[in-house]
């Protein structure tokens, strides 16, 4: 819990916050909104070997 003291500038901050995300954020990766995680792998032929070939990644 904030300290009432500082609501303005909790508020403010979020704000901005919010604004940076919607403005950079790529709507593909965000899970909010209905968005997949962004795979963390540059090998998915590992994975496919380990796996099978039924893996896929997560895009």
């Amino acid at each position: 819990m904030s300290d009432p003291e500082y609501n303005d500038e909790v508020a403010t901050l979020s704000d901005r916050l919010d604004k940076l995300f919607a403005y950079y954020a790529n709507p593909r990766w965000d899970l909010w909104k209905g968005g997949s995680v962004k795979p963390n792998s540059t090998r998915p032929f590992l994975w496919r070997e380990l796996w099978g070939d039924s893996w896929k990644p997560g895009y």
